[in-house]
């Protein structure tokens, strides 16, 4: 007797993308195009009709049949012919990522499915069909159908694509995180907004980050908000009120409540310390 076993988890376990979510769009006149971006790749399939897409403002042009890679922190829209009016399926994915580009100049977002077009296609009505019915079992058939989409699309595009294993997909992600912080630190954050912006849970994202950055997410906000706040005290002659509305506080209480506590000084101490420094 002849025996072949393969161990498929342990120690090599197969890292997958996960599937966010599915969606299905029809333009019918009241098509709001706004360029926006996401945290994790997008993948859209052309049903029906033809416009373009345009990426980081430059417009592509796409039609039936054609499926589009949207890596992540692409800015894009999409837009629409007003005679053959677009249809198009959306996929979120996360942990996929474009390894084989360097520049922005080499990618290219349309990828040629050649012979498994119809496949393709196939998979993804019915992962749609399965959410529609939601019938017994349908997370583990859209899972499957998902899966059987990747699995082809690595393997077309087997040079430029990769899945990030679970310690990398968490790096990355908290990379992404805090360079969200970074752009976002004047705007009203919340522990709860940034984790259902990345979907992860609340906890998972403090155990994380922490173990990322050693500081929690808003630990690390709060310094961010500090350090700009130390250079408009040096530098500017603003209120003490719009300093605080300028980095992200709605209360200046608040604010130099904050400030005393990461500094051990109010921040009217601060600008004068500045201010004899530069005397001296």
């Amino acid at each position: 007797m002849s025996n072949i076993h393969f161990d498929i988890a342990g120690e090599h376990h197969i890292s997958v993308p996960d599937l966010l979510y599915i969606s299905h769009s029809r333009y019918e006149g009241d098509w709001n195009s706004i360029m926006h971006s996401h945290v994790f790749s997008e993948l859209l399939y052309i049903e029906k009709g033809e416009g373009e897409i345009v990426i980081r403002n430059t417009g592509i042009p796409v039609r039936e049949r054609d499926f589009i890679l949207l890596p992540p922190n692409f800015s894009h829209t999409e837009i629409s012919s007003e005679k053959e009016r677009l249809e198009y399926y959306a996929l979120g994915v996360s942990n996929l990522s474009l390894s084989m580009y360097e520049s922005e100049d080499e990618y290219r977002p349309i990828i040629r499915l050649g012979s498994e077009n119809d496949r393709v296609r196939s998979l993804i009505r019915n992962m749609v069909s399965e959410l529609r019915r939601r019938g017994n079992g349908f997370e583990i058939m859209v899972r499957a159908y998902f899966l059987e989409l990747m699995a082809i699309l690595l393997r077309t595009e087997r040079d430029a694509l990769t899945v990030r294993g679970h310690d990398e997909q968490a790096k990355g992600k908290m990379n992404r995180i805090r360079d969200y912080i970074d752009s976002h630190y004047m705007e009203d954050l919340t522990l709860d907004g940034i984790a259902s912006m990345f979907h992860v849970s609340k906890y998972h994202l403090v155990r994380e980050f922490s173990k990322a950055f050693s500081m929690t997410p808003y630990r690390y906000l709060e310094e961010i908000r500090v350090r700009i706040a130390k250079n408009l005290l040096s530098s500017t002659e603003h209120r003490i009120t719009d300093i605080a509305m300028t980095i992200g506080y709605s209360s200046s209480s608040y604010f130099s409540q904050r400030f005393r506590s990461l500094t051990g000084i109010t921040p009217l101490d601060y600008r004068q310390m500045s201010r004899e420094r530069d005397i001296l």
